[in-house]
């Protein structure tokens, strides 16, 4: 069982290792702050921003109309659970688990909609699968939509699993309510709103920041091990941060198929950095962490299977 000690101890560890070795450290630290600058506030702000000024204006009824005779019948989700999905399909971790949370905590869709959607709606963003991954990493840009839609995929089948064997929808009262769409907006909400909205995105950003510094840290520091641990090495930074992890994958002498397995399934799984970054932002809604964990679990799994089918009929 892991105690106060134990965490003294490792967090102590941690201190060691930076005072020891701080060129690692340096490098490490550097390396993260890179990746949150160029990669993922660019990446992420956008959406962040424009997203919660969504929420803070009230817009999202005006917003799901268009997008749910789709999204219901394909996802089974109510008018409101709409939203998130869209959310996910445009934008990467932890938007999608952010927009769920944000709708249970105001009362838009139920706790267990809200978990049923968690499920499948948190993936890494279109930018960072069909530029950074395929693009820069694995460089076969020709596969950049196959693979981007095969991940897809393997978070539908999680989708459709969860569906049909765990999620019951209720028909709440809630969930029943005509959608209304307020026409009259002044010029002072849309201003304090747009302020509201990016204290929260800068507050939401520098958290996942941070996480993106401490893993890509702790994986310098895997890096550094014996060369001798072969593969372990590259399982402990698949393991902690996936922008990094990917990249090392790349560069790694590992036969070109099995790159390309495990660049992708690491990408799926998200990895400890991305577990701490949804934590973070679905904490106060009552959403289970568990229970994702298990479904990316669960969607690793199906995204590995396509990409061996795949590849062997295709490759």
């Amino acid at each position: 069982m892991f105690t106060k000690k134990h965490l003294s101890l490792f967090l102590f560890s941690l201190l060691l290792c930076f005072f020891l070795f701080p060129d690692i450290s340096f490098l490490g630290a550097r390396n993260g702050v890179f990746l949150w600058i160029k990669i993922v506030i660019p990446s992420l702000f956008p959406f962040l921003l424009v997203s919660t000024c969504l929420l803070h204006l009230n817009l999202i009824s005006c917003l799901t109309p268009v997008i749910s005779p789709f999204f219901c019948k394909i996802f089974g989700c109510s008018k409101n659970g709409c939203y998130p999905i869209l959310i996910g399909l445009l934008s990467g971790y932890p938007m999608g688990a952010k927009a769920c949370a944000d709708l249970v905590k105001k009362g838009d869709i139920t706790k267990e909609e809200g978990q049923y959607l968690l499920g499948f709606v948190n993936n890494a963003s279109p930018m960072f699968i069909t530029s950074y991954l395929t693009c820069q990493c694995l460089q076969i840009p020709e596969y950049r939509y196959v693979f981007y839609f095969m991940i897809l995929c393997s978070s539908y089948m999680v989708c459709l699993l969860y569906r049909y064997f765990l999620y019951k929808r209720k028909n709440s009262s809630m969930q029943n309510t005509p959608v209304i769409c307020d026409e009259k907006i002044s010029s002072f909400s849309i201003s304090r709103a747009l302020d509201c909205s990016i204290t929260d995105s800068f507050r939401t950003i520098t958290k996942i920041g941070g996480y993106v510094i401490l893993f890509s840290l702790l994986g310098q520091f895997a890096l550094s091990l014996p060369k001798q641990l072969g593969i372990f090495r590259y399982f402990i930074i698949c393991c902690l941060e996936i922008t990094s992890a990917v990249n090392q994958i790349a560069i790694s002498d590992f036969p070109f198929k099995l790159k390309i397995i495990l660049a992708l399934s690491t990408t799926a799984l998200g990895g400890i950095s991305g577990v701490f970054q949804t934590h973070s932002v679905i904490a106060s809604s009552g959403l289970s962490l568990k229970k994702y964990c298990i479904t990316k679990f669960l969607q690793t799994l199906f995204l590995f299977i396509l990409l061996c089918l795949f590849l062997i009929v295709f490759c």
